[in-house]
């Protein structure tokens, strides 16, 4: 009797309370590839890359843009995203709020520097991986109720 007594309870509590005891975060991403060409400036011009022919040495930039359309922050928000096949990592390339972590096994392990063992005939050492190794990018933050961010990172197409 008393665990049916606690239902009720806890039942009237969310039904007093109304929608607002399911408030949430609702986090959706939009990812949008674009070509990156210099103007005469040497200013960044962007161009969407849907149906666009690209040959080797182009740059892309990828964004992700995170929305949260709830009435709540969330907290622990990460977009992530897999470097294209046929393509590598720019170092440097990585903008957006929050902490940035990149991955060489395509998201098993991650890390902010991605290290490597080197084998040597003087012994193994540890070395700083080669952005352009790079399989996977994320970054971890949080977006406030109502707020959007965008992230980004630039490849260039071997």
């Amino acid at each position: 009797m008393r665990r049916f007594l606690a239902f009720i309870t806890l039942c009237a509590a969310f039904a007093a309370t109304g929608t607002a005891a399911f408030a949430r975060p609702v986090v959706t991403l939009k990812l949008v590839a674009e070509l990156v060409q210099k103007d005469a400036a040497g200013k960044d011009v962007l161009t969407p890359s849907a149906g666009t022919t690209v040959h080797a040495g182009d740059r892309l930039r990828y964004e992700i843009v995170a929305t949260n359309a709830g009435d709540r922050p969330a907290t622990a928000v990460r977009p992530t995203d897999a470097i294209p096949a046929g393509t590598e990592f720019v170092a440097g390339s990585a903008r957006g709020d929050g902490k940035v972590e990149y991955s060489l096994d395509r998201g098993a392990t991650w890390s902010t520097e991605p290290m490597l063992v080197v084998h040597g005939k003087d012994g193994d050492r540890t070395v700083a991986a080669d952005p352009a190794t790079f399989a996977a990018i994320r970054w971890t933050t949080a977006l406030k109720a109502g707020a959007a961010s965008t992230f980004a990172f630039d490849v260039r197409v071997k």
